[in-house]
């Protein structure tokens, strides 16, 4: 179903759980209309990131650079190519590397434009996710103030949406609102990049993360609907195989949803301890 037919059935019930000690601004979006969802000007936690994003904000790139290099390079792209022009160089790809903005998103463009391949950003995505994993960064420790399954999964995503550091690693560039609507819980995302070719590129690489984090989290697939303004593309294999089966495309806002119904779920599903920050 198009998100704005989501939108438009939102109740006026809103879900006033606990926020898990994240700075999370949520919605009840019965009164909204989508073009709002995007364009509001009044002073909130997107716009105060996007502002911030312009003057002071620096990557964590170190995993994304190297799950970037690991994933192309074998496909046909050079490593030297890569970094050129990026500003990057090769001795300086070490643990606590930090890159701006820009950098970043010429790094990810030589990738893109130079790589043979549609699944390129899933891979990428992937291979940011085992690196986080390997190095225990990610969702801290269980609180006994989780009360259930379906509020632990949600916070799970505030955490990888909102959460400073991870976000960084994550998320860098993708800024994300929060909708009650129904029984589900939907994201909506916007990419701060001019370029659409490319900010379709960095959804999908943080995208392919999420889903590799919360299997690993989770120890199951966890069942997510997406949305996405770009065209139907011929590969949707790719999106099919690393994403799920439930992408829309042509869609007016870029979004992500789990519903709340979390049957297959309990708690016990959920390996406590094992991410830290």
């Amino acid at each position: 179903m198009i998100l704005t037919q989501e939108l438009g059935k939102a109740s006026d019930s809103q879900d006033q759980g606990p926020h898990y000690g994240l700075d999370v601004k949520r919605h009840d979006v019965s009164s909204i209309s989508a073009p709002e969802l995007l364009f509001d000007n009044k002073s909130d936690t997107l716009s105060q990131e996007c502002v911030a994003l312009c003057t002071d904000k620096v990557i964590l790139s170190y995993d994304l650079v190297r799950a970037g290099l690991e994933v192309a390079t074998p496909r046909g792209a050079n490593k030297h190519k890569i970094l050129r022009g990026t500003g990057i160089f090769d001795d300086a790809i070490v643990p606590d590397m930090q890159i701006s903005v820009g950098q970043y998103l010429a790094f990810l463009e030589n990738i893109r434009s130079q790589t043979k391949g549609h699944d390129i950003s899933f891979l990428i995505g992937s291979a940011l996710a085992h690196s986080l994993i390997q190095k225990g960064v990610g969702y801290p420790l269980w609180s006994q103030t989780q009360p259930d399954a379906s509020q632990c999964l949600v916070s799970i995503f505030r955490f990888l949406f909102y959460g400073n550091e991870t976000k960084w690693r994550v998320f860098p560039l993708v800024f994300f609102r929060e909708f009650n609507v129904s029984n589900k819980c939907i994201f909506i995302a916007e990419v701060n990049v001019d370029s659409s070719k490319l900010a379709q590129f960095i959804l999908e690489i943080g995208l392919c993360a999420l889903v590799a984090l919360l299997k690993h989290i989770t120890g199951k697939r966890v069942p997510l609907r997406y949305t996405f303004r770009v065209v139907r593309p011929r590969h949707i294999a790719d999106f099919e195989t690393h994403l799920g089966l439930h992408s829309a495309f042509q869609a007016p806002l870029n979004s992500v949803s789990v519903d709340t119904n979390f049957s297959s779920f309990e708690l016990g599903d959920f390996r406590s301890g094992i991410l830290h920050t």
